[in-house]
């Protein structure tokens, strides 16, 4: 099956295992800032939660989305630890079944966590990672599936830049062109991972659109992988 282009209801698999969930939290705020842009789109999702990184193939069946939260309570070695019990499940899921995963990150107090998980499972190389808080963003890939009609903004509160040799950058700090938001494409038309760098901790409508479009809206002919930024539980704050 065919996933990239879903027009319809999205079935996202939400990974919460080392986030922050409780009630105000990026988990929370992240689903809030996905719920505003959908309900301005007309699109719907539907949103089942992983707690536990060892039944993550049991848990993909029927998925058209792997989103994960910002994993702020975890260490570098437990994301590099699920990131290479997740290897052989998250290659199959964008190669062969044309999934889409997203991952977003900041991680204050320990820059850059989530992004282990990417760089563990090998889909995307990301060797370290940067505080982007408050800092001039352009978008570098205005035709990109989920940077189009986006325009740049100042990164919001849990925003970083990472240190990688990917391509596929969407969104670049202004000054030093490091690289912010990373779209990857893979075998199966329609297989994404997106780098969304970002917790979601404050809200921001350009990051609401960036993670809404990754999860649910005009995806390129080829797989990709990405990370976002953080939000606020206000939505049009």
């Amino acid at each position: 099956f065919h996933l990239a282009n879903t027009t319809g209801n999205v079935n996202v698999l939400v990974y919460n295992q080392y986030s922050d969930n409780t009630a105000a939290g990026e988990a929370a705020n992240t689903d809030a800032a996905i719920n505003a842009r959908a309900t301005a789109m007309g699109r719907t999702w539907t949103r089942t939660v992983l707690a536990d990184y060892t039944t993550l193939a049991a848990s993909l069946t029927g998925r058209h989305v792997l989103l994960v939260y910002e994993q702020e309570l975890g260490t570098a070695a437990q994301m590099t630890t699920v990131g290479t019990a997740w290897a052989a499940t998250l290659n199959t899921f964008v190669n062969v079944q044309g999934g889409v995963v997203i991952v977003c990150d900041f991680t204050a107090g320990a820059i850059g966590g989530s992004y282990r998980i990417m760089s563990a499972s090998g889909l995307m190389n990301v060797t370290a990672a940067a505080g982007a808080t408050g800092a001039p963003l352009t978008i570098a890939a205005p035709a990109d599936a989920v940077g189009v009609g986006v325009a740049g903004y100042a990164g919001g509160d849990g925003s970083l830049s990472f240190t990688t040799t990917e391509t596929g950058i969407v969104v670049r700090t202004t000054t030093g062109s490091l690289p912010v938001v990373i779209h990857k494409a893979f075998g199966r038309g329609g297989a994404d991972l997106y780098a969304l760098p970002y917790d979601y901790y404050q809200f921001n409508a350009a990051g609401a659109a960036l993670i809404h479009r990754a999860a649910t809206y005009g995806f390129p002919s080829t797989p990709v992988v990405g990370v976002v930024r953080e939000c606020s539980a206000t939505p049009g704050a």
